[in-house]
C-alpha cells in the first residue's frame, strides 16, 4: 500500500528520522514517511526480506528486558537450582517472568517494540521498564505504554506512546489509539508519570527522579515539549487502515504502523522458549 508522502516529513520532525546504522530497526525495518488522508503524521514500518531471523533475536532480548531485571534473573537461577537439588524442578517452573495468555503478549509485544523503537529514533531514554511491576503477568497493565524521557535536552522532551496489536486491522482500533492519545494531550501529563517517579524513589535514584518531577513543573510554564506516538502492528492492510485516519489529533503526533502477512506468527517465534531461556 502507497502511504501519502509529503515533501518534508512531519515524523521527522517530531519523532526523528528512521534509525538508519547501529540499530536492529534499520537493519530488519524500511520505513515511508508521510501522511494520513486527515494530515496526522504517518510512518509505515515493513519487514525486509530475509531479516527475521535476526529480527526475532533481538525482539527476544527487548521482551527480557521489558519483562524482567538482570538481577531477577540471576535470582531466579539460583533458586532453580536450588529447588532442582531438592527435587521441586516442577515447581520452581511454575514461577513465570512471561505471560503465557496469547492476548496478553500480543499486546505486550507491541508496546515493547514501540518503546524501543522510539528510543532509537529519538535518542530519548526509558527511566523504568513498566513491564517489570505487573502484579499479573497474564492481564495487561494499565496506564500509559511508553513514556520516554529526554531530561537533559533543551527543552525537555517526552514522549507519551499507545500501542495496538490485532490480527485484522481495522479502522476501530486506529480510532482507539488517536482517541487514547487525545485524552493524554487534554489531561496534559501523562497519567503514568506519578508511577514512573515512585518506582524511581523507591530505587533510592532520586537524581533521576528529581529531574522527572521537574517535568511537571515545566510543564505548567509551557517549557515541556510534549509529543505522542501511537503505533498499531497488524495485518498486510494496516497501513491503509492508518491512512485512511481522519482528523488532526493533536501537535506532534505521530502513528506508526507495522504491516505483516502473519503478525501472530512474529509475536510466537519470539516469546518462544523465552520462560527456559532463563533458567
Amino acid at each position: 500500500m502507497a502511504v501519502k508522502k509529503t515533501g518534508k516529513s512531519d515524523c521527522d520532525t517530531i519523532l526523528g528520522p528512521h534509525p538508519d546504522k547501529n540499530s536492529i530497526f534499520a537493519e530488519c525495518l524500511s520505513a515511508t514517511d508521510g501522511s494520513t488522508d486527515g494530515g496526522s503524521a504517518h510512518r509505515n514500518l515493513e519487514e525486509v526480506a530475509g531479516k527475521r531471523k535476526a529480527l526475532v533475536s533481538e525482539a527476544r532480548e527487548m521482551l527480557k528486558r521489558h519483562h524482567v531485571s538482570s538481577e531477577a534473573i540471576v535470582r531466579d537461577k539460583k533458586r532453580m537450582e536450588a529447588m532442582k537439588k531438592l527435587g521441586f524442578e516442577t515447581e520452581a517452573r511454575k514461577l513465570k517472568r512471561f505471560p503465557a495468555s496469547d492476548t496478553t503478549r500480543k499486546g505486550n509485544f507491541a508496546e515493547v517494540i514501540l518503546a524501543e523503537y522510539v528510543l532509537a529514533a529519538t535518542d530519548t531514554s526509558l527511566p523504568v521498564y513498566r513491564l517489570r511491576y505487573n502484579p499479573n503477568i497474564d492481564q495487561s497493565m494499565k496506564g500509559d505504554d511508553v513514556l520516554a524521557f529526554g531530561l537533559d535536552d533543551n527543552p525537555v522532551r517526552l514522549f507519551v506512546g499507545e500501542a495496538k496489536f490485532r490480527k485484522q486491522s481495522s479502522k476501530q482500533v486506529v480510532s482507539e489509539i488517536a482517541e487514547s492519545l487525545r485524552k493524554s494531550n487534554v489531561n496534559g501529563l501523562p497519567t503514568s508519570l506519578t508511577f514512573v517517579l515512585d518506582r524511581l524513589y523507591e530505587a533510592g535514584n532520586n537524581a533521576l527522579a528529581e529531574k522527572v518531577q521537574d517535568c511537571v513543573v515545566l510543564s505548567a510554564k509551557g517549557k515541556l515539549q510534549l509529543s505522542y506516538v501511537g503505533f498499531l502492528m497488524s495485518d498486510g492492510n494496516c497501513a491503509q487502515r492508518v491512512q485512511e485516519m481522519d482528523g488532526k489529533l493533536v501537535d506532534r503526533f505521530v502513528i506508526i504502523s507495522f504491516g505483516l502477512d502473519a503478525p501472530d506468527k512474529l509475536v510466537e517465534q519470539c516469546f518462544k522458549e523465552l520462560e527456559e531461556a532463563l533458567t
